[in-house]
């Protein structure tokens, strides 16, 4: 008898809501889900922008510092004191020729007169009116200047000044640098990270340089935009006000010469929104069509099959069961790849702390930032592990074999836990049947099982102990090593868990060295990709030995 469309009493019927029923908190999760990314990757974003910002300050800022101590000296000059205006260009424009830089170097008179100058100055050149000649003649100290398009040079320009002083403290002259524009520009864009803005500006709000487009920016006075008056009234960071072309983004400042009083600079970087929340939509967008894709596939199928439906369902669960593990297997993996990059990156900084890099640091410093270094290397290690299980769960081990000396591996082994054995007062020793010939493995994946083995018979034998490694020919066909410890021994009722994964045996979980419960899955998984199987045979109180097979071929 056939079942009426959208009968209450109906299995289709039923069948639909219960579809719709779990469509709805999966929704709500996906949006929940995608929500907390975005709030995750704006916070993100902040950092890398604040980060980037002092990077760029900081990059300025050595620029402004390293051109003052050019000037101090080129002040103190015999050529420029004594105003020897032929010596003093030509020794100007031979270090003009070395700075790529700058495009010019000279001295002005207090009148405003250039008498010296690394290039020819064309006749009744007044410089009296520039900002950082001002300043210099004014405060006596060193001056930076605005945006100019050089007299002299012709080119743009950010020029900084510093008084000579003679004797009784009077100004005799002042020098002057005129950093290239088109340099700092082009320096700024090796520097500058895609989808990136970076923007250089002075005092009055003119743009120095600028990333990306700055042949369409630079010289343009910006001082009434939105951008301007937030960065000149303070503020470090903005969530979110156009840039100089409009777009919105997200800012942070920084000030250069924050204590002085005239020839402040300011940095800003900028992250577009859409930029900073595009990974996060992705991931909300793809959860989304996964979502919807499914659900239309459950609602066709209510539709379609009906009452026959319960039996496709369990051909179907399977189905759906092996995508899920797929799927978790992927998510594994790209969990993992993503921790390591940040891990990483905090072991390489506490290292540098540690080493002095960044300045000295006390005893008690050097303690705790080596903690910091064992720590994340054991979670390094423990993310290797999961990693490693997801990509052998999901079918992705590619072995990469190549004819090995079966020996000189072991031997290899053997020798890197040496210096352990000697601290651990362990006899480590090694019995290969000296026939064995070379053998086709995937060398980076048998010292993994190696290193695993050995590393648990290290942490399970006591101080005095004994382990050995060995190798034979088991057959024709395979070969048969194992590694042999005296140490606390598995008893019979545990040894049938230990290849599942997360799985400890009680002496494992009473250990200070506690693990994952991955290395034996992991060691299991190698071997058995090799054509190989592994076991093992102990005693409680009298050691384990861990026996596998390699298959020859």
């Amino acid at each position: 008898m056939a079942i009426k469309p959208f009968q209450a009493s109906s299995l289709r019927f039923r069948l639909i809501l219960l579809v719709l029923i779990a469509i709805i908190p999966a929704l709500g999760l996906i949006l929940y889900d995608g929500w907390e990314d975005r709030v995750s990757q704006t916070r993100e974003t902040e950092r890398n922008v604040r980060r980037l910002v002092r990077f760029f300050a900081n990059e300025q800022q050595r620029i402004i510092d390293s051109t003052r101590q050019l000037l101090v000296a080129l002040a103190e000059l015999r050529e420029v004191r004594q105003r020897d205006a032929r010596a003093c260009s030509a020794l100007f424009a031979k270090l003009d020729a070395q700075y790529s830089l700058y495009v010019n170097f000279g001295a002005v008179d207090p009148d405003g007169t250039p008498f010296c100058s690394a290039v020819p100055v064309p006749g009744s050149t007044n410089l009296a009116d520039r900002a950082y000649f001002r300043d210099a003649l004014e405060t006596r100290e060193f001056a930076v200047g605005d945006y100019q398009s050089g007299r002299i040079t012709g080119k743009a320009t950010l020029n900084f000044g510093y008084p000579v002083l003679s004797d009784k403290k009077t100004v005799q002259a002042v020098v002057f640098a005129a950093l290239d524009l088109g340099w700092l520009n082009n320096r700024i864009a090796e520097l500058s990270p895609s989808q990136t803005a970076v923007i250089l500006l002075d005092d009055k709000g003119t743009i120095l340089a600028q990333d990306p487009e700055p042949e369409r920016w630079v010289g343009k006075s910006v001082s009434q935009t939105p951008l301007f008056k937030a960065l000149t009234a303070g503020a470090k960071i903005a969530q979110e006000i156009p840039g100089v072309d409009g777009v919105e983004r997200l800012f942070a400042f920084a000030t250069l010469n924050e204590n002085t009083r005239t020839g402040k600079l300011y940095v800003a970087v900028g992250i577009p929104r859409q930029a900073a929340l595009a990974q996060a939509n992705r991931a909300m967008f793809r959860n989304l069509v996964w979502l919807a894709v499914a659900a239309a596939l459950a609602l066709t199928t209510a539709w379609l099959i009906g009452n026959r439906l319960i039996v496709n369902l369990v051909a179907e669960h399977e189905r759906l069961r092996e995508e899920t593990e797929q799927l978790k297997a992927d998510f594994t993996a790209m969990l993992a790849h993503d921790l390591r990059s940040p891990l990483t990156a905090s072991m390489s900084a506490a290292t540098m702390m540690r080493e002095g890099m960044f300045g000295p640091v006390t005893e008690q410093q050097t303690k705790w930032l080596g903690k910091i270094e064992e720590n994340d290397q054991i979670v390094a290690n423990l993310v290797s592990d999961f990693l490693d299980v997801s990509k052998l769960e999901a079918g992705r081990l590619d072995l990469v074999t190549e004819e090995v000396d079966l020996k000189q591996l072991i031997d290899n082994n053997v020798e890197n836990y040496l210096a352990l054995a000697k601290k651990k007062k362990i006899s480590l020793t090694s019995r290969i049947d000296p026939s064995l010939t070379r053998i086709k493995v995937d060398p980076r994946r048998l010292e993994q099982v190696f290193a695993n083995l050995l590393s648990n018979a290290f942490k399970f034998t006591p101080e005095g102990g004994a382990i050995e490694v060995g190798a034979v020919s088991n057959n024709d066909s395979h070969l048969r090593l194992w590694v042999k410890d005296n140490g606390v021994g598995i008893s019979s009722a545990e040894i049938a868990d230990l290849f599942e994964k997360y799985r400890q045996t009680a002496s494992g979980k009473t250990s200070a060295h506690k693990g994952t419960g991955l290395g034996l899955v992991i060691c299991k998984m190698i071997v058995e990709a090799h054509g190989g199987k592994i076991w093992a045979e102990s005693e409680p109180g009298k050691g384990t030995t861990f026996y596998f097979t390699l298959l020859i071929v």
